[in-house]
Parts: structure tokens; C-alpha cells; sequence
């Protein structure tokens, strides 16, 4: 057997505040023998730090008493996203840590949880909650009320009611967690800016419940229905036909609640499959507008489409990256030229300022691959099908006009050079 680690913080027992919180541990009886209360903190609390993502860590960190929080900076220095595991991988890290068996671990972690839930302040209680599965919300405990008898806001509370209403929750659950578990996944699937928009714009309640959803960096996690639904169910404990029924009662209950600007700018971020649970419908792709027709023919049969890529979807998908790419005036000047769906689709994704993202060809295809779901590979081949289909529509001038505005090794993606 491995020896086991000891993690004392720099004021160690017999510091009061340590003998107070030992006190409070070993007065649940749930320490293995030989095992020290400091040490069982740092594991419980080293496994919570990997189990939030990097920004919620470090919240946690400043929260907490300042001769605690320094025992979670080493476990807290993983990159933004966390580590999705559930309660076993919990309990097998602290029991590693410690080197007892899982089934000590278990109490122990409640043990832990409820003295160091006395130390924090009740937003940050809610925070890390939020971020935590079904199973290991049981043993963090309930959220902590931020305000003596305060209820929730009256738009917060009529979404909650509307859950209630459409009883896909069990009786144990909250409608509040089901609430915060959909719109936390929605706002990791968007950019930070429009994420943290989307957060400023949502009744009090609810954005309080929200912001370690919010703490990631411009690019998305680049999922798709079926990612987000096993998200929802890892937060809460709904059913697969439920999980739906539960996302598309709260982003169309909160729609009611944004601007249209707002709106218009998540649809043009989501893929087709995610745009219907928002409750924006996809852009009508009317027959009867011929330079639209033409580009999904020509991107029909050039071959470029996976099986499960639709060509308005691909074509929707690559002009927002190009619109990311360009000067917001070129792309919303390009974008008056592209057919009308395509058009609000790259005026949605162009309202960065004036100065375009400086991002390469690598990082051009990256954002399409995670936009489409597909390797880099097919990403480049759709890529190429996409903006050929485009650029026949366009007149020779506004070609040169965005080629001037590319790299060259983006150049050879928007217009290939042709061999003589």
C-alpha cells in the first residue's frame, strides 16, 4: 500500500480554528481510525476542487477562511472545463488519497462538507451546488437561502411554476435545480460574451444561481442535442423523454423574458438540432428564393456533407465563423449580399467590434469542427464546399473584398488558386 498523504494546512492543529473544525468532523464519528481531520479536508475538498471547473475553484478558494483555502490551490490548477465525474470517481479519488476503502469515504465526505459549509458564505454554497451532480448535491446538502425568507422574483417564480406545472421533475427535486441545470448547459455551449449577456438579462433569482456556468472562455464547448439533454441528466435526475420535455419548458420560459436581440444572436450560436429547444424555429429556408436554392444544391452535390449534416446547417454554421473572422463592416456587408437566412444568421454572429478575431486557418477549422460536430478533416471539406457554393453568388468585387481581408492560408480556403 502506497503511503498515504498527509495535507496540513501552514497553521496546523493545535491552531483553534483547526481545533474547532476537527472537532466538528470527528463528532460525526466518521473518521477511519489513524486518519487526521486536516487530512481528510484536503481530500474531500482536493476532489471537490477537480470536480469544479477551474473558475468556480478558485471562487471557492477566496471564499473560503484564508487558513483553508490555500489546501485546494494545487488541486485547482486544471484547465477551465471540470472533470465530469460522478459520485464512485469521487469517492475512489478521496479514498486514494487517504488509502481507505470507498466505503469509508462516503461519510467522511459528508462529514467534511457540512463543517466546511459553515465557513462559506451562502451565494458561494449555491454556486458550488450548482455545478455538482444529483449524487453529490445529496451529501453537499440544500441551497442556502441568501436572504431570511426571501422568495424567488416574480418572473423566476413563474418559470418555476411553469416546471411545476409540466410535472417532468420528481416530487424530491426542486423545479429551481431543473431550472438551473438547463440553463447552465446553455450557457456553456455559448461564446463567454453572449453567455454572460444571455446572464444579464435573466431574472434575479435564476442569474444568481448561474454565474460558474459563465466562467468560461470565448470559445463553447461544441455539443449537440444529445450532449446537452446528458448534461441536464447529470445535474438533475430527470428520465431521457423527460429531459426534452424539461429543456424546452425552461428556454421557452425565459425567452419570454429577452430581448429580441438577444434572441436572434443564442439561434445563430446553436446548431439546427439546438435552435428548436430554444424555441426559435431555424431560419425559414424558402424554396422560392432562388440564390439560397442554388447554394444548398450546390453544397447537396459537391459531396462535402457527412450523412448527418444538413446543408442549411453547414452553410449557416461556416458564414458565422467567417463573420467572426472578417471586420464587423465587411461581414455585415458580405452578409447583406448572402440569401436573406444566411444573411441573419452572419449578422448575428458579426456583432463583435470593429476589429475582427485574429485567429489562423488551424483555429478557423477548429470552430467549425466544434460548431458541426465533425474531425478536422470533414470540417475542411465542408469548409471548402460551403464557401464555393457562397462565393458563386457573389460578384467578383465583394470576393476580393474578403479575400483582402484573410490571411493567406485563410485565402486559399475562401478562393483557391486556380491552375493554369
Amino acid at each position: 500500500m502506497a503511503e498515504k498523504r498527509s495535507t496540513h494546512p501552514s497553521t496546523s492543529p493545535p491552531d483553534p480554528k483547526w481545533e474547532r473544525i476537527a472537532r466538528e468532523i470527528k463528532s460525526q464519528e466518521m473518521l477511519p481510525a489513524g486518519v487526521e481531520a486536516a487530512d481528510a479536508v484536503a481530500a474531500v475538498l482536493c476532489a471537490l476542487a477537480q470536480r469544479l471547473s477551474a473558475g468556480e475553484a478558485r471562487q471557492l478558494i477566496d471564499a473560503l477562511p484564508f487558513w483553508l483555502g490555500p489546501m485546494l490551490r494545487p488541486c485547482a490548477v486544471h484547465f477551465e472545463a471540470a472533470a465530469p465525474f460522478a459520485r464512485g470517481e469521487f469517492l475512489a479519488r478521496v479514498a486514494e488519497h487517504l488509502q481507505v476503502e470507498s466505503e469509508a469515504a462516503g461519510p467522511l465526505t459528508g462529514a467534511v462538507f457540512a463543517a466546511v459549509r459553515k465557513r462559506l458564505p451562502p451565494k458561494e454554497i449555491n454556486d458550488v451546488r450548482t455545478q455538482l451532480p444529483q449524487e453529490l448535491r445529496e451529501w453537499w446538502g440544500p441551497p442556502a437561502p441568501l436572504k431570511a425568507a426571501a422568495g424567488p422574483d416574480a418572473v423566476s417564480a413563474a418559470i418555476f411554476g411553469e416546471i411545476e406545472r409540466r410535472e417532468v421533475l420528481g416530487p424530491d427535486i426542486p423545479a429551481a435545480d431543473g431550472a438551473a441545470a438547463v440553463l447552465c448547459v446553455l450557457l456553456q455551449r455559448l461564446p463567454g460574451h453572449l453567455a454572460r449577456q444571455l446572464m444579464g438579462e435573466l431574472p434575479g433569482t435564476l442569474r444568481a444561481m448561474l454565474p460558474p456556468c459563465a466562467l468560461h472562455y470565448e470559445q463553447p464547448e461544441g455539443f449537440g442535442r444529445d450532449g446537452f439533454f446528458q448534461r441536464v441528466r447529470q445535474a438533475v435526475p430527470v428520465g431521457e423523454e423527460a429531459t426534452g420535455t424539461l429543456a424546452r419548458t425552461v428556454l421557452a420560459a425565459v425567452g419570454e423574458h429577452l430581448s429580441p436581440e438577444t434572441i436572434e444572436r443564442v439561434a445563430a450560436q446553436l446548431p439546427m438540432e439546438l435552435r428548436a429547444l430554444w424555441g426559435t424555429s431555424p431560419p425559414a429556408w424558402p424554396p422560392e428564393d432562388p440564390a439560397l436554392a442554388a447554394v444548398l444544391r450546390e453544397l447537396e452535390g459537391s459531396g462535402a456533407l457527412p450523412p448527418k449534416i444538413s446543408a442549411a446547417d453547414a452553410a449557416a454554421g461556416i458564414l458565422c465563423v467567417l463573420a467572426e473572422r472578417l471586420s464587423r463592416g465587411e461581414a455585415q456587408h458580405l452578409a447583406a449580399l448572402v440569401p436573406v437566412p444566411l444573411r441573419e444568421t452572419m449578422r448575428a454572429c458579426a456583432q463583435h467590434l470593429e476589429e475582427p478575431e485574429t485567429f489562423d486557418r488551424e483555429e478557423f477549422l477548429a470552430r467549425v469542427s466544434r460548431r458541426l460536430r465533425v474531425d478536422r478533416r470533414a470540417a475542411e471539406e465542408i469548409t471548402r464546399g460551403v464557401l464555393a457554393a457562397v462565393r458563386k453568388q457573389l460578384p467578383a468585387e465583394e470576393v476580393r473584398h474578403v479575400q483582402g481581408q484573410l490571411p493567406k492560408e485563410l485565402e486559399e480556403l475562401w478562393a483557391p488558386a486556380v491552375t493554369v
